[in-house]
């Protein structure tokens, strides 16, 4: 699975409008591979969209912060959220980290790093939505 949320901005010509964008990908496949330190990364191969939450209509918006996300399409919410808790103490900005068997990446514009762990959590909450939506009903 490879989940990521976005802050974006459009350009001003049209509009400039600011919000969250969120995209959930299924991979079908074990994203780590044998023997792996890290996961195939998403800009390799992110999976096939399954699932998104768009608050400012691609292309061409600016992109402001991000989280990404990568484990097994099986992974529990729990992990997620416990994974991108578990994040480091920056030396700088973009930063990637592995909690267990799920790998996170984020980073944000210098603009908003003083402000990045909230923006963090801003984040997680798009994907935490993303990965309920995914769960099926009992």
């Amino acid at each position: 699975m490879y989940v990521c949320a976005q802050r974006v901005r459009q350009p001003k010509r049209q509009g400039g409008a600011e919000g969250i964008n969120a995209f959930c990908y299924l991979h079908r496949m074990d994203p780590w591979g044998k023997g792996s330190e890290k996961p195939v990364l998403p800009e390799v191969n992110p999976g096939s969209l399954i699932d998104s939450l768009i608050e400012v209509a691609p292309p061409g918006n600016a992109v402001r912060s991000y989280l990404d996300v990568v484990s097994q399409d099986s992974v529990t919410l729990d992990r997620i959220i416990r994974a991108i808790r578990n994040h480091p103490v920056p030396k700088s900005l973009p930063m990637e980290w592995t909690s267990d068997d799920v790998w996170c990446r984020s980073g944000v514009e210098l603009a908003l790093e003083g402000d990045w762990e909230n923006e963090l959590e801003r984040l997680m909450a798009r994907i935490v939505i993303l990965v309920v939506r995914q769960v099926p009903a009992c």
